[in-house]
């Protein structure tokens, strides 16, 4: 489908409540050149841009949900889309990624207002980014937009792994994608780090020990921890051991 001409998909995490005074610019600029605004019915960002559409009684709006009728529309003069989801997904987070990918199709442009954690903003930004779109991002940690040289799939993906972290097998497929085979499963990885003291284990639960605790997210669940995960340091650390391991066995090859 060729997208709207003149449009933008406007995005943002849940956790952000009110606009940022850059973003609202950048919304007043939008609509001074009458560019078609697309944006999802939730609670957060969605609902914050249509109010300000609806407060500058800017109508051209278009919502677009998963289901019958938007589950918020601010102007019932503001158009709206229903994006088809086949039932037997039931996942309502995955669910509503179709909207996002229709209205990431359809855009010319997009503007993601970010806090670093939420994945589903994280999406939009790389699938904009595949799709050589250009994206802006408002970053929330530094209240101001990403410099538009930055805005690239590493860049994001940094931002996003920083917060989120990796989970063992993702550092294992990173590895492997990086030529590196030593670890096959999680357990490999975990083992290792337990015989180098980098992680101890508490009954089923990994923690970090006091040698290097800067390379590990500490994941909890009701306040208490529950494992971790491993960050942008520790993928530095553990590629840079491994590569150095795999040139001294390498040395013994022959």
């Amino acid at each position: 489908m060729n997208p709207i001409a003149n449009s933008v998909f406007i995005s943002g995490s849940i956790s952000i409540k009110t606009l940022p005074s850059q973003v609202i610019s950048s919304i007043e600029t939008m609509i001074d050149k009458n560019m078609t605004i697309l944006v999802g019915d939730a609670p957060g960002i969605d609902s914050l841009v249509q109010d300000l559409c609806n407060k500058k009684n800017y109508l051209n709006v278009i919502v677009y949900t998963i289901t019958s009728t938007p589950r918020y529309k601010a102007n019932y003069q503001f158009q709206e889309k229903s994006i088809f989801v086949e039932q037997e997904i039931k996942s309502q987070r995955e669910r509503q990624t179709y909207k996002d990918k229709a209205m990431s199709e359809e855009s010319v442009f997009s503007l993601v207002v970010w806090d670093g954690l939420s994945k589903g903003s994280y999406a939009n930004i790389i699938r904009a980014l595949k799709s050589d779109k250009l994206v802006k991002v408002y970053y929330q940690e530094i209240n101001d937009y990403i410099e538009s040289k930055k805005v690239t799939i590493d860049e994001i993906d940094y931002i996003f792994r920083e917060k989120n972290g990796y989970t063992a097998l993702e550092v294992i497929a990173y590895l492997q994608d990086n030529g590196i085979e030593k670890y096959k499963r999680s357990q490999d990885l975990n083992k290792f780090l337990l015989t180098q003291n980098l992680l101890t284990k508490e009954g089923k639960i990994y923690q970090p020990t006091e040698k290097k605790p800067e390379l590990f997210i500490i994941e909890k669940y009701r306040g208490k921890p529950s494992g971790v995960k491993f960050n942008n340091n520790f993928i530095d650390w553990i590629e840079n051991n491994s590569l150095s391991s795999q040139s001294q066995q390498a040395s013994f090859d022959f």
